[in-house]
């Protein structure tokens, strides 16, 4: 009977042990509300200060939505690059309106939204479908996209846009 409790014992630690190391996100993620908030606060300060709300929309039982949360939770250099958003999160359900359904009703979406509270339609996921150009599956796909969208701010910048 003791040896099984202590394998029981040894395989609960091993599982917290392996889910730490892969379920531990360094992505600092805010709420729809806050990160819409601080983008549009940030619009109006010096350059440094404006970044744009990258807004994750998945359901919870959704297996393309975990593949995608595990990009995040995983890769050193998407969670780099997300120190330069702020980074949201948002279940399908409070996804409401016209302005999430850009191209359908689709699981895991990633959308960028500048200060205005406008998504920006041309940061696309240039890998996936046409009927589901939002959705995102690799880390090379995110991190493509949003040095995309780092490269789109800088050259408003530049331009005076922001």
């Amino acid at each position: 009977m003791a040896m099984l409790w202590l394998l029981l014992l040894l395989l609960v630690a091993g599982s917290v042990v392996a889910g730490g190391e892969s379920g531990t996100s360094k992505v600092s993620w805010v709420s729809f509300d806050e990160g819409l908030d601080a983008v549009k606060r940030g619009g109006g300060r010096s350059s440094s200060s404006n970044k744009l709300l990258v807004v994750v929309i998945s359901k919870p039982w959704c297996s393309a939505c975990a593949t995608l949360d595990r990009v995040f939770a995983e890769s050193a250099d998407v969670q780099q690059l997300s120190e330069q958003f702020v980074m949201s999160r948002l279940a399908s359900e409070e996804a409401t309106g016209k302005i999430f359904q850009l191209d359908g009703k689709y699981y895991p979406r990633m959308l960028f939204v500048d200060h205005h509270g406008d998504i920006l339609q041309d940061l696309q996921n240039f890998a996936a479908p046409s009927h589901s150009a939002y959705t995102y599956s690799s880390e090379a796909e995110v991190a493509e996209t949003m040095r995309r969208a780092l490269d789109l701010v800088s050259a408003r910048r530049r331009g005076g846009e922001l």
